[in-house]
């Protein structure tokens, strides 16, 4: 974060995809932040977050990480990567490639109420983690 910026808990999102073990499954988890579905995530409309998301699986360098409005990816600003800041935050579609060891942040600000999937996928297994964001005018 600019050094003027202080993380914030409340609006600083921290998404970590890793894999947990292959057995039984026959095949590893992907993981996010620890399990496969977290529970939702109740957030505010009007309110910018930012999500940060990190790959430490140990193999899987075709992570796709999208944020989707009805099976369709909305549109979020590209902040940095490798916690490196792009400049100025590009507005792209929500729908990123992360390799082992990467790390991407995106801003979101969602309009009006709304429920988004944020969604980790393995595309060669299309095994997935998923979870949902409620966007409501309720304060958190």
């Amino acid at each position: 974060m600019p050094p003027e910026e202080a993380y914030d808990p409340t609006t600083d999102k921290s998404v970590l995809f890793s894999q947990g073990p292959g057995e039984p499954y026959g095949g590893a988890l992907l993981l996010m932040n620890g399990t496969p579905q977290p529970g939702a995530m109740q957030l505010t409309t009007g309110t910018t977050y930012r999500f940060r998301f990190m790959n430490i699986t140990p193999t899987l360098n075709n992570l796709r990480v999208s944020l989707k409005h009805e099976g369709s990816p909305v549109q979020w600003r590209f902040v940095s990567k490798d916690s490196v800041d792009v400049g100025t935050p590009t507005l792209k579609m929500a729908d990123q490639m992360i390799a082992v060891g990467e790390t991407y942040d995106f801003e979101y600000t969602a309009p009006s109420p709304q429920e988004l999937t944020l969604e980790g996928l393995q595309p060669n297994s299309l095994r997935r983690s998923v979870q949902s964001l409620i966007f409501s005018d309720l304060p958190e």
